[in-house]
């Protein structure tokens, strides 16, 4: 492979990277803006799971706004950012915001699951707490909000040669692998080998 075949085959994939985000872009902002205008305005579309799945479209709303501008322009700039003040607020903002929507989804799919799960088995004893949509949500949000804070402390733009705003790094998977392995394992009983 010579360097300018190397050179145009990068390109091309630079260019194929923009589009594929721009049409995901164009489709997730029309796709969500629709699901919470219909849910919104129309009142017999307001069940509760119809609200919850509003509810994530709003999350989704988070990332489509947040994270694909970035993923785009990571493509041509990679992690390069701008400095001064301006620059750090903004790295932080960009990674509480993805955090906070993946936060959001999540937690919005398991009242979803859970409220499927008590209209199967018990149809008729429903939890009150999940009739209260305006609730449920609002709890949503802010253990969402609660559990992704770390990210406005840790983040910054780092003034190395181009200031990065990393994408990745030890602090994130300190949340993550600390509470698993702290948590997730358990000592055998007394009787039980170890393994």
């Amino acid at each position: 492979m010579t360097p300018l075949s190397w050179i145009h085959r990068r390109r091309h994939t630079k260019s194929l990277c923009l589009s594929c985000t721009g049409v995901m872009f164009l489709f997730s902002l029309s796709g969500n803006s629709l699901t919470i205008y219909i849910v919104l305005t129309k009142p017999y579309m307001r069940s509760i799971t119809n609200c919850l799945i509003a509810n994530m479209a709003i999350a989704d709303l988070f990332m489509t706004l947040s994270a694909m501008p970035y993923s785009a322009a990571y493509a041509y700039v990679g992690s390069r950012w701008f400095g001064g003040t301006m620059g750090m607020i903004t790295c932080k903002i960009l990674h509480f915001s993805v955090a906070l929507s993946i936060a959001a989804s999540i937690l919005t799919l398991v009242v979803i699951a859970l409220d499927r799960f008590f209209a199967v088995v018990y149809p008729f004893k429903r939890p009150s707490v999940i009739r209260k949509i305006s609730v449920v949500s609002t709890v949503i949000w802010v253990l969402s909000i609660l559990s992704t804070s770390p990210y406005l402390y840790y983040y910054k733009a780092l003034p190395l040669q181009d200031v990065l705003c990393p994408s990745s790094s030890g602090f994130v998977e300190f949340l993550v692998i600390l509470p698993l392995r702290t948590f997730g394992s358990q000592k055998p009983a007394s009787g039980e080998p170890s393994r």
